[in-house]
């Protein structure tokens, strides 16, 4: 740039100067020459009877360019993969901790909301003992709220079956009422309506009281209740009655057998 501008400057300026060079023969020929127009030609001169080394020069200098820009765009294609790299980390690490505190507040929520189960089934005859098959017989479900708030009790239904077996799915056609609006507390108990029936006399044999029979008087159904979000919950349960004389491995003071069976028994 600085040789340029100098020979723009000798160019403008009109300057001139003798200037000799010596002949094929070795003759020294001098004359007046114009700085700027001299050394053009000079360099052309240059330019020509060197233009191998020239173009070589060129060749390395291109060379040398292009690997400078293949390696400035390597480094940021690398610089590029890396910070993608740490932006899929970054995500990562968000959403796992965006699923573990979902996963806290949930269990919170859970922690806090009431949980009604059955807690006992009773068996009882209407003004009578309660193994003596003349009598009436009453069957009582007490449930529990064993939560940490109140639930809301919306119903539920209360069935009975006196077969072998209980069928693969239950067929609940006996609603249990209960008040409007009843609430249970933390801890406190209520009662469904009894279920009052008048054919028990064919689930056992009086005579041979110690024996366990084909038919099972089965109990089951389900308790329907609001929790603390408003959220619909039922409990669903499933027992069968041991007569007071039949040997088995119920609890002592116990009166069913509860039965842990797939589309009876549930939590939602």
């Amino acid at each position: 740039m600085f040789l340029i501008v100098l020979l723009v400057a000798a160019w403008t300026s009109g300057s001139q100067e003798i200037i000799c060079e010596q002949t094929k023969s070795g003759e020294e020929q001098c004359a007046p020459y114009n700085l700027a127009a001299y050394y053009l030609v000079q360099i052309k001169r240059t330019v020509d009877d060197n233009d191998g080394l020239i173009t070589a020069l060129a060749t390395i200098v291109i060379a040398a360019f292009t690997g400078t820009l293949w390696k400035s765009t390597r480094d940021l294609g690398l610089a590029g993969d890396k910070q993608l790299r740490i932006a899929r980390k970054a995500a990562n690490a968000a959403k796992i901790s965006a699923e573990a505190a979902r996963d806290t507040v949930n269990a919170m929520i859970a922690a806090e909301r009431p949980r009604v189960r059955l807690c006992k089934l009773t068996f009882s005859r209407f003004m009578g003992d309660a193994d003596d098959p003349t009598k009436t017989p009453v069957i009582t479900a007490r449930f529990k709220n064993y939560g940490r708030s109140t639930a809301i009790i919306l119903g539920g239904s209360f069935d009975r079956k006196m077969v072998g077996t209980l069928p693969e799915e239950p067929d609940y056609i006996s609603p249990a009422f209960v008040q409007p609006g009843k609430t249970l507390a933390p801890g406190e108990e209520f009662d469904f309506p009894e279920m009052v029936f008048y054919d028990f006399g064919q689930y056992r044999n009086i005579d041979t009281p110690d024996v366990v029979f084909t038919t099972w008087l089965y109990v089951y159904g389900f308790v329907s209740y609001l929790d603390h979000l408003g959220q619909e919950r039922k409990h669903g349960f499933a027992a069968f009655f041991m007569p007071p004389k039949v040997i088995s491995h119920v609890p002592q003071g116990e009166q069913f057998a509860h039965l842990n069976l797939p589309k009876y028994t549930y939590d939602t």
